[in-house]
């Protein structure tokens, strides 16, 4: 019978570390689901970063292409208010050149006037004695050679940029 006893006893520890693995398998699959949780959950706050970052760029990319937009914007209002000031100085300018030319009318004084294909584009008064360069047309005055250089920076017949003037001696 003591081999029976015996039997009986190693069967119940053999009982007891089967269920102490049981407990311990149990232990490590709560463990495991436990790791991949937080694995997981990493994993949503690493996409959930990216997307805040991209987001930051793309916010970024709006507002540079908003201030590009924006001072794009102040420039053509200043492009416009500048061709205004011109066109409104070109036609006082005419303007006192008729008066002048009544003035002296009335004196009985003739004015020196030159052909009307010799007369400065911009003010219609003075013989054209400058040339704009790079483009080459001979077209201003000398006030209005220097106004055009300062103010538009481009010529009165093709629009080109004036990188500079030059007098033209006929």
């Amino acid at each position: 019978m003591r081999t029976m006893q015996e039997a009986l006893e190693e069967a119940e520890r053999y009982k007891d570390r089967c269920e102490a693995l049981a407990a311990l398998s149990l232990q490590a699959t709560g463990k495991l689901e436990q790791a991949r949780a937080q694995e997981e959950e990493r994993a949503r706050a690493a996409e959930e970063e990216e997307a805040a970052e991209a987001a930051a760029e793309a916010a970024a990319e709006a507002a540079e292409e908003a201030a590009a937009a924006a001072e794009r914007l102040r420039m053509e209002e200043r492009a416009a208010a500048l061709t205004l000031t011109m066109q409104t100085a070109a036609l006082t300018m005419q303007t006192a050149a008729l008066q002048l030319q009544e003035v002296q009318a009335q004196l009985g004084v003739a004015a020196p006037t030159a052909p009307q294909e010799a007369l400065c584009l911009v003010c219609m008064d003075a013989p054209k004695q400058h040339v704009m360069v790079p483009c080459m047309h001979v077209c201003a005055c000398e006030a209005c050679a220097q106004r055009l250089l300062d103010v538009t920076r481009s010529c009165p017949v093709c629009r080109e940029p004036i990188e500079r003037t030059a007098r033209v001696f006929f």
